[in-house]
């Protein structure tokens, strides 16, 4: 099933053994088996994603995605406890020097903004997922094309990414 950044709710997974009917819920993000809004991966890459974070006994992590001229895009996934997956809750976009650092700083006061770290000359802004409408917003007021995005790896995550 896809779905895309202007998905109302974001939908629970079917259990293994078929189970009640799929049901919104606009808490949690989508599983990132089913699929991620604006990358362009397959089912058995998400899969690999996933296998590596169990693998790394870890509850939450930051999915890199392609980064180009210096913004560096991430998704903050943890493990959900009611949706028995790993969802994501934000993306989380990163940028240093000149050209960046500024752009997302300036970013901070936007409402579609939860958070924003500075670290060494580096701006770290994230935008939550819920409501879906937030990261389009956000995205086209920094001048972010996301077509194309794939995934590039895992790295550690803070906790907490809307705190």
């Amino acid at each position: 099933m896809e779905r895309g950044p202007g998905d109302e709710a974001s939908v629970k997974r079917r259990p293994a053994g078929g189970g009640v009917e799929l049901e919104p819920t606009h808490q949690a993000g989508p599983c990132v088996e089913d699929g991620l809004p604006l990358v362009d991966a397959g089912e058995e890459e998400l899969h690999a994603v996933v296998a590596a974070m169990e693998r790394m006994g870890v509850d939450e992590a930051l999915i890199r995605l392609s980064s180009a001229g210096g913004l560096q895009v991430f998704y903050h996934v943890s493990w959900s406890m009611e949706d028995e997956c790993y969802s994501a809750a934000a993306l989380v976009l990163r940028g240093c020097g000149d050209e960046w650092g500024p752009r997302l700083l300036k970013a901070a006061d936007w409402p579609e903004v939860s958070k924003v770290a500075l670290d060494r000359g580096c701006v770290e802004i994230v935008i939550p997922l819920d409501p879906p409408y937030r990261v389009k917003k956000a995205l086209e007021k920094l001048g972010v094309e996301p077509e194309g995005w794939s995934v590039e790896g895992l790295e550690p995550a803070p906790p907490s990414p809307q705190g």
